[in-house]
C-alpha cells in the first residue's frame, strides 16, 4: 500500500524549520544583498564618471565590467 499525507506542506516554507534549509535562506539573503550594494556601488562610479546610464543599452566599450553588466540587467 502506498502513503499519501493527509495534508499537504507547502515546500517553501519549510525553510524555517529544516537548518539547511534556514542556512541556504540565509546565504540567499547575502546574495542578493551583496548584489544590491555592487549595483549601488556601480551607479555612483558611473554617475561620478559623468556617462549617462537611462538607455537600454548602456555598455561602456572601454570597461565591460561585471558591475556594468549588472546595472543594466538590473531594469530586467
Amino acid at each position: 500500500p502506498t502513503w499519501f499525507p493527509l495534508f499537504h506542506v507547502a515546500d517553501w516554507k519549510l525553510c524555517k524549520i529544516i537548518p539547511r534549509q534556514i542556512k541556504a535562506a540565509k546565504a540567499v539573503a547575502t546574495i542578493r544583498k551583496t548584489v544590491d550594494e555592487l549595483i549601488a556601488k556601480c551607479k555612483e562610479i558611473v554617475e561620478a564618471e559623468g556617462e549617462k546610464i537611462d538607455g537600454e543599452e548602456y555598455v561602456n566599450e572601454s570597461d565591460p565590467s561585471i558591475l556594468r553588466f549588472l546595472l543594466a540587467s538590473r531594469e530586467e
